[in-house]
């Protein structure tokens, strides 16, 4: 029986609505007297409940002299809801997504401050690595050599999961031995990489995807920022463009 009440729970039923609705499956239409004692529900809220289930199309009612009674509506006739509101919601994404471009048009990027997140300590980063591979790509300038001193394992599981997943990554890497470890294990033909000249050094790794730019420090406490902002994304893509470009 909870197995049951959860599954209509999860179809946008109350409690008491999914519990009313199972008394009027299992003793038939009924008038609210005999719903009411049968339950233990109170009249009043047993008028409020049965209105509510009225407006899902999950209980109807009929007349029968003096007296209403109420049936439940044939359990497939929920899963025909349902369907109809998958339709229904299927719909309004496929408007939303036509009027898109206009919202974007109209929006003011003074009204809303950037998010910022902070991750911190390993699990932190870990964390914030796996969000990054759920993009479509990135790019990013990565100190290979500090990222493995930090957590080997973590850095190998990224690079394996963006090989398994052949996901369009440009890196521009500082010129060290972690880099060369690195670069011998890449297997994905859409991973791309530039090699900084060995006198210059980052200690910051960057990381440029969706709306967002990830910044990761290894130095001391060990931490990442991210910040959600379509002008800082842009203003990093610039500058990545122009490195990348410049680099053989």
């Amino acid at each position: 029986m909870k197995d049951i009440l959860k599954t209509l729970e999860a179809l946008e039923l109350s409690r008491q609505e999914a519990r009313l609705y199972l008394l009027l499956i299992e003793f038939g239409s009924s008038p609210v007297g005999t719903l009411a004692r049968k339950g233990e529900i109170k009249r009043t809220n047993l008028y409020n409940t049965l209105e509510k289930l009225s407006q899902k199309g999950v209980v109807s009612e009929y007349q029968k002299g003096h007296v209403r009674y109420f049936q439940a509506a044939e359990p497939e006739k929920l899963i025909k809801i349902q369907k109809q509101k998958k339709r229904n919601l299927e719909k309004s994404i496929k408007n939303l997504k036509e009027i898109l471009p206009s919202l974007e048009a109209i929006k003011n990027p003074m009204v809303a401050p950037p998010k910022v997140r902070y991750f911190e300590g390993k699990s932190g980063l870990e964390k914030l690595l796996d969000q990054i591979l759920t993009n479509e790509s990135f790019d990013a300038y990565f100190n290979t050599e500090s990222a493995y001193n930090t957590f080997p394992k973590v850095v190998a599981g990224f690079l394996e999961s963006g090989n398994q997943l052949k996901l369009p990554i440009r890196e521009i890497m500082v010129n060290n031995k972690g880099a060369k470890q690195y670069i011998k294990k890449i297997q994905n033909p859409n991973h791309h990489y530039k090699l900084l000249p060995k006198d210059k050094m980052i200690y910051t790794d960057t990381l440029i995807y969706g709306n967002k730019v990830a910044f990761i420090s290894y130095v001391g406490h060990t931490f990442g920022v991210v910040i959600e902002s379509e002008d800082m994304v842009q203003s990093q893509k610039i500058a990545f463009e122009m490195m990348w470009n410049n680099l053989k």
